[in-house]
């Protein structure tokens, strides 16, 4: 495997900086109870994030960037109070 990386940042002339910078590579992805609060938490602290937040039925997502660059999603899970199947 590192064959491979090592062989693809020569052949796209990437150093480690500049896959930071790409947020190439690998996403953490967290889950949160309220987003909301949390993003409120990280901007107190200068974290940079992302302008949009995504929001569907099952939930709420965020991106934030950690000091390397690297994306990081928050995720909130919606909980639906409706029953997934039908009673006969």
């Amino acid at each position: 495997m590192k064959t491979k990386i090592k062989e693809y940042r020569a052949r796209y002339n990437l150093t480690q900086e500049k896959l930071a910078e790409t947020g190439r590579g690998v996403m953490l992805n967290l889950r949160v109870d309220n987003l909301t609060e949390f993003l409120e938490q990280l901007r107190s602290k200068g974290v940079e994030i992302e302008d949009r937040i995504q929001e569907w039925e099952r939930g709420k997502h965020a991106w934030i960037r950690d000091k390397d660059g690297n994306r990081v999603e928050l995720y909130e899970e919606i909980l639906s109070t409706e029953q997934p199947w039908v009673e006969c």
